[in-house]
C-alpha cells in the first residue's frame, strides 16, 4: 500500500476507468529518483482489474539497441500486426527484426505503434507502462510519444514515468505531467516507522532531515545503518544531503561485497539485455565463481535473478555499481562481455567498442556494421552514435571522415541537427577528398536547411555544387536542386530559374530525373516571375510525369509546388490532380512529415475553390505535422496558410495566433516570400470585420515582404486587391489609383481571369456614380469564368453597396442577397454580417439563413473531425481513414458519432451528401 499518495493514485485511478469506458489518456509523471514514479506504476498496473497491461522499461545501458524499448512493451501483442496497414506492418517488423523491410519514412514506425495499441485495445482495455522514458532508446521514445500524442478514444491508458534532471525535458513532450514530490512530513514519519521501527528517536529524525520525504531514500538509509547506529550507541555519518543520499546507501551495500561480487557487479551493469546466461559466461571467463558472486549482490538485495533474467533492484543500483567501478574494470567487464557473445552481433560490436582505448580498424569496422543494420531497421539515433563511435575508433583519417558523413546523415534524420551539422563540419579537416568534403558541407547546408538557415544554407549548397561541377556534375546538379527551397522561401525566382537551368544542363541525359526536376523548378519560378504562358505550358508538360516511385524519391516540396504554383494561372483542375496522387501516395507510406507542404497547397486550393471545411481540415493537419516532425522551414508557411481560412471564417484569435506565428518564423528564416501569407491573412481578417484602418498595416507589411522578393505574380497571395480597398476606404485615394494601375498591368496576362475580375470590382468601387455598374458587370461576367465563390461573393457585396448608397435601395437588394447566401454558405461570418447589415440598410428582408453544412462544419466541429467527416464523405472506411490520418479506428468511430451529433444527420450517406452539396465549385 502506497503511504501519503492519495491524490496521484485517484489521478490514476480516472485514468483506468476511462480505458474501461472506452476513453484514453496519457500522463507523464516525472520527479527525481526514488520517489515514487515507479512505485505509483506498479500500483496502477495492479489496479487495473478488467485490463490488459503491457510494460516496458528504459535501461540507461540499453539506449543504443535499435527499438529494444518497444519490441519489451509490444511483444505480447505483436501477433495482432497483421492486422495493420500493410507499410506500418513492415515498417515495425522491420524496426524490431522480425522481417527484412526496407527503411520508408520514420514516422511510418510511429503510426505503427499507434495502430498496434489500437488493434490491441479492439479486444479490450489497455494499460501501457513505460518507466524511464529519459533512457528508451530514441526511436522507441519518438514512436511512442508520438504515438500518444494521438490516442483519443481507443480505450488505453498510457502512464510515463521519467527522471528529471536526466537531460530529458518533461515539458518538451507536449503531454499531460504530473510532478511528483516528495512524502510529507507525516507520511515519511509513517513510511520509515514501517520499514525501521527500532530506530533510536534521534537517528529517526536524522534520517528523516537526509531524506528529505524521499520514500526510496528512507528504506535504503535504514538498511544501510549498522546495528550500532540504529541504537544510536554509533554517529550517522554527516552531512546526508538529499542529492547524494541514495548514491552513498547503495555505494555502501556494493563496497561491503566480496571483490569478486563487486566485479560480478560491474559485469552485469555493462550488460544490456539482462541476460543472466551472458553475464554468467563472462564472469566465467574471468575465472570467477558466477553462481556463488551472484548469489552474494542477491542476498544482499541488489539484483535478482529468475527466469534467466537479471534485473537489478533499482535503475540507480546499476548505474552506482557501473561508475563505482575504475575505467580499467569497466573495460574488463566490457571485453569479457563481448567474449562471451557470437561474433557479428550488434552487442558484441558495442561492447568490443566500449573495451577499446585506442585506434583499431577491426572493431571500427563492427562497430560501423552494427550501426548499418540499426538504421536499415530505422534506428537513426543509434546509427548516428554507432557510425560516430566507429569513426573515433577508425586510424585512417579518410576512413574516419566517411564514418563520420555517415553519423552525420543518420543525426539528420533522427532529428538531431546540431550534432549532425557539428559531425559534418569537423569530418571536413580529415579528408582531402573534394568530393567526400562537398558531401560533408552539402549534408551542414541541407540540415541547417530544415532548421530555417535558409539563405546560409541555399548559398552553402551553390558554393559547393559550384565546387565540383567539374568533377561530378550529376552530384552538383543535385546539389543545386536542393538549394530550390531557399529561393522559394526568400522569393529569389530569378536566381532560381538559372540555378535549374544549371542543374538541368549539368544532369544532361546522365540523370533524367534530376533534368526533370531542375524543369519542373524552371516552370514553377517562371509563374511566380509572372511568365504565365511559358511556365505554364512546361508545366502542362511535365504535370502527367510527376507521378508512382517519383513521388517518394523527391522532396515533396519540389511537387508540391507544382501544384501550388499552377492555382496562380487558374489551372485548378492540374493543381487538384497533382496533389490527390501526391497526398494519397504520400499517406499510403505513412510519410508524414513530407504531407507538410502538399496539404498547405491542398488548403490554399480548396480555399480558392470555395470548399473551406476541406481547406480548415488540411491546414491544421499540415500545421500539426509541422510542429510534430520538425519541419521548420515549412512551418511558416503552412501557418499563413490556416490563418487565411481562419480570417475568412471569422475565427478571429485563431487567424491572429497563426498568422503572428507565422509572420515571426519567416521573418527570422530570411523568408520574405513566406511572410506574405501571414500578413495577407492579418489584412482579410481586418477586412471582413470593416475595420479597414487596421486593414491597412499587415497589407503593407505584405506589401513590403512582396517587393523583397522576385515574384510578379499577384495570385501567389491576394494582398494586392485588399491594399487598394483598405487604402480607398481610410481615404488614401491617391495611393489606391496607383496600386490599382500596377495590379490591372500584372492581371493583364493570360489565365488570370480572377484577377482581372477583382480590378474591375476596384474600379466599380473606386468610379464615380455614373461609371460603377460598368465595372461591377464586368466583374461578375469574369467571375463566371472562374469557379471562386469567395471572390464572387465579396464583387456582389462592394455591387450592393454602390447601388444602396446610389440610393436604387431595390435594385442593391439581389447583389447583396447572392452575396450574404454565397457567405452564409461558405461558412465566411464576418462577410455574411456585413452583407446582412447592407441588405438591412435597404430595407429589404435580412434574416439569418439557415446554415449549410459548411457553415456547420466549420463553426462546430474540431479541426479533427472535420479531417474525418471529410475523408468519410468520399467513401473511406474507418480503417481507412485512420490509416490516412495516423489515428486509431476506433478515434474515427467515436469522432464520427460526434460528427453526427453536431451536424444533425444520421449516417455516412447523409455526410457525403451534406458536405457534397456545399462543396459545389460555384456556390455563388
Amino acid at each position: 500500500m502506497l503511504v501519503g499518495r492519495e491524490q496521484e493514485r485517484a489521478v490514476l485511478a480516472r485514468m483506468l476507468e476511462d480505458a474501461r469506458g472506452g476513453r484514453s489518456s496519457v500522463l507523464l509523471v516525472h520527479g527525481p529518483v526514488g520517489v515514487g514514479k515507479s512505485a505509483l506504476l506498479r500500483d496502477a498496473a495492479a489496479s487495473a482489474r478488467g485490463l490488459e497491461v503491457l510494460r516496458a522499461r528504459g535501461i540507461e545501458s540499453e539506449m543504443h539497441l535499435p527499438f529494444a524499448g518497444l519490441a519489451d512493451l509490444l511483444g505480447p501483442v505483436l501477433g495482432l500486426r497483421a492486422e495493420l496497414p500493410p507499410v506500418q506492418a513492415r515498417a515495425l517488423g522491420g524496426a524490431l527484426a522480425l522481417e527484412d523491410a526496407p527503411v520508408g519514412d520514420p514516422f511510418a514506425i510511429a503510426a505503427g505503434v499507434l495502430s498496434l495499441l489500437g488493434a490491441a485495445a479492439e479486444r479490450g482495455p489497455l494499460l501501457v507502462t513505460v518507466d524511464d522514458v529519459q533512457w528508451l532508446d530514441a526511436g522507441s521514445r519518438e514512436a511512442l510519444l508520438f504515438a500518444a500524442r494521438r490516442l483519443d478514444a481507443e480505450g488505453v491508458a498510457v502512464l510515463l514515468a521519467a527522471r528529471d534532471g536526466e537531460g530529458f525535458d518533461a515539458r518538451a513532450t507536449g503531454l499531460e505531467r504530473m510532478p511528483v514530490h516528495p512524502l510529507d512530513d507525516a507520511a515519511a514519519r509513517a513510511v520509515l516507522a514501517d520499514r525501521a521501527p527500532d530506530l533510536t528517536p534521534g537517528v529517526r529524525e536524522t534520517l528523516l532531515a537526509a531524506a528529505a520525504g524521499n520514500p526510496l531514500a528512507l528504506g535504503e538509509l535504514a538498511r544501510a545503518l549498522t546495528p550500532e547506529q540504529r541504537e544510536g550507541r554509533a554517529p550517522v555519518q554527516e552531512p546526508l544531503l538529499p542529492g547524494e543520499t541514495l548514491v552513498r546507501a547503495f555505494r555502501g551495500r556494493i563496497e561491503r561485497l566480496s571483490d569478486g561480487a563487486r566485479r560480478a557487479l560491474a559485469v552485469a551493469a555493462c550488460e544490456e539485455s539482462g541476460r543472466a546466461d551472458v553475464v554468467a559466461a563472462a564472469l566465467a571467463g574471468t575465472g570467477l565463481d558466477a553462481a556463488g558472486v551472484l548469489e552474494e549482490a542477491e542476498a544482499a538485495g541488489l539484483l535478482t535473478t529468475a527466469g534467466g533474467a537479471l534485473e537489478f533492484s533499482h535503475p540507480l543500483i546499476r548505474a552506482t555499481a557501473f561508475h563505482a567501478a575504475a575505467p580499467a574494470e569497466r573495460r574488463a567487464a566490457h571485453q569479457a562481455l563481448a567474449a562471451a557473445l557470437p561474433a557479428g552481433g550488434a552487442a558484441r560490436a558495442f561492447h568490443l567498442a566500449a573495451a577499446t582505448l585506442t585506434p583499431d580498424a577491426a572493431v571500427s569496422a563492427d562497430v560501423a556494421r552494427a550501426a548499418g543494420e540499426a538504421r536499415s531497421r530505422g534506428a537513426f539515433a543509434i546509427a548516428a552514435r554507432g557510425f560516430a563511435r566507429a569513426a573515433e575508433l577508425e586510424p585512417d583519417e579518410e576512413a574516419r571522415a566517411r564514418r563520420m558523413l555517415e553519423a552525420a546523415g543518420a543525426s539528420a534524420v533522427a532529428g538531431e541537427a546540431g550534432r549532425a551539422v557539428e559531425l559534418a563540419d569537423r569530418a571536413v579537416g580529415f579528408t582531402g577528398d573534394p568530393l567526400l568534403q562537398a558531401d560533408l558541407r552539402a549534408l551542414a547546408a541541407r540540415t541547417r536547411l530544415r532548421l530555417g538557415e535558409v539563405h546560409r544554407a541555399g548559398q552553402a549548397l551553390i558554393r559547393e555544387a559550384e565546387r565540383v561541377e567539374t568533377a561530378d556534375p550529376v552530384r552538383a546538379a543535385t546539389f543545386m536542386l536542393e538549394s530550390a527551397l531557399a529561393h522559394m522561401v526568400s522569393g529569389t525566382m530569378g536566381a532560381m530559374v538559372e540555378m535549374a537551368g544549371r542543374a538541368r544542363d549539368l544532369a544532361g541525359e546522365a540523370a533524367p530525373p534530376i533534368a526533370l526536376l531542375a524543369t519542373l523548378l524552371i516552370a514553377e519560378a517562371q509563374l511566380a516571375l509572372g511568365q504565365s504562358e511559358a511556365g505554364d505550358a512546361l508545366l502542362e508538360e511535365l504535370a502527367p510525369l510527376l507521378d508512382g516511385p517519383l513521388l517518394m524519391s523527391v522532396p515533396a516540396e519540389l511537387v508540391g509546388m507544382a501544384a501550388h504554383s499552377s492555382l496562380w494561372v487558374e489551372r485548378f483542375e492540374r493543381a487538384e490532380a497533382i496533389l490527390d496522387r501526391q497526398v494519397a501516395i504520400l499517406r499510403e507510406n505513412s510519410a508524414a512529415g513530407a504531407l507538410v507542404y502538399p496539404l498547405a497547397a491542398r488548403c490554399h486550393l480548396d480555399f480558392r475553390l470555395g470548399r473551406w471545411p476541406s481547406a480548415l481540415a488540411s491546414g491544421a493537419e499540415a500545421v500539426r505535422l509541422g510542429h510534430e516532425t520538425g519541419q521548420e522551414s515549412l512551418l511558416g508557411h503552412a501557418l499563413g496558410a490556416l490563418a487565411e481560412v481562419e480570417a475568412a471564417l471569422g475565427h478571429d484569435a485563431d487567424a491572429r495566433e497563426h498568422a503572428a506565428r507565422g509572420v515571426a518564423l519567416a521573418e527570422a528564416q530570411g523568408g520574405a516570400a513566406v511572410a506574405l501569407y501571414g500578413y495577407g491573412a492579418l489584412g482579410l481578417l481586418e477586412l471582413g470585420r470593416g475595420r479597414h484602418e487596421e486593414a491597412v498595416e499587415p497589407l503593407l507589411g505584405a506589401e513590403r515582404a512582396f517587393g523583397q522578393t522576385e515574384a510578379d505574380e499577384p495570385e501567389t497571395v491576394r494582398w494586392g486587391p485588399d491594399l487598394v480597398e483598405a487604402l480607398w476606404r481610410t481615404g488614401r485615394e491617391d495611393e489606391a489609383r496607383g496600386r490599382l494601375a500596377e495590379l490591372a498591368r500584372r492581371a493583364d496576362r493570360p489565365m488570370h481571369t480572377g484577377t482581372r475580375a477583382a480590378v474591375e470590382r476596384l474600379r466599380g468601387l473606386m468610379a464615380p456614380d455614373d461609371a460603377y455598374e460598368a465595372h461591377f458587370e464586368r466583374a461578375l461576367a469574369l467571375h463566371e469564368a472562374t469557379r471562386q465563390p469567395f471572390e464572387t461573393a465579396r464583387t456582389r457585396l462592394l455591387y450592393g453597396e454602390r447601388l444602396r448608397r446610389a440610393r436604387r435601395r431595390t435594385d442593391a437588394r439581389w447583389p447583396l442577397r447572392g452575396a450574404m447566401a454565397a457567405f452564409e454558405r461558405l461558412g465566411a461570418q464576418p462577410w455574411a454580417e456585413r452583407a446582412r447589415a447592407e441588405l438591412r440598410a435597404t430595407g429589404g428582408p435580412a434574416g439569418t439563413a439557415a446554415p449549410g453544412a459548411a457553415r456547420a462544419a466549420t463553426d462546430e466541429l474540431t479541426a479533427q473531425e472535420l479531417q474525418i467527416a471529410l475523408r468519410v464523405a468520399e467513401g473511406a472506411t474507418n480503417r481507412e481513414v485512420a490509416a490516412a490520418l495516423f489515428l486509431s479506428p476506433k478515434t474515427i468511430e467515436h469522432h464520427l458519432g460526434s460528427i453526427y451529433r453536431k451536424l444533425d444527420i444520421r449516417g455516412r450517406t447523409q455526410l457525403a451528401a451534406a458536405l457534397a452539396g456545399d462543396a459545389s465549385p460555384q456556390a455563388a
